[in-house]
């Protein structure tokens, strides 16, 4: 279940990042590249400087996360009242 819960994190959190560094948003018909990891993997990830995000909801939030992790609810990214994450970042 982990696991499950950990990869459409990870694939909601790829889709997260769509918007660009000048505040306009890339069509999400466009082609994204991003590949599928274990949750084995994500300590070494993040050792090597990406960050985490979690794009569920505050309740799903609150009921359990990987500690660290950017709570950017996907609600208010697609509603555009999150910040957009820094283009040069990781995630």
């Amino acid at each position: 279940m982990k696991r499950l819960l950990l990869a459409i994190l990870i694939v909601l959190s790829i889709t997260a990042c769509s918007n660009t560094a000048d505040g306009s948003h890339v069509n999400m018909e466009e082609e994204q590249a991003f590949s599928t990891i274990e949750i084995e993997e994500i300590e070494g990830y993040v050792a090597n400087g990406y960050s985490v995000i979690d794009v569920r909801e505050i309740d799903e939030y609150e009921e359990g996360h990987i500690p660290g992790a950017i709570h950017a609810p996907l609600s208010q990214i697609q509603n555009n009242e999150f910040s957009p994450l820094a283009k040069d970042e990781k995630y």
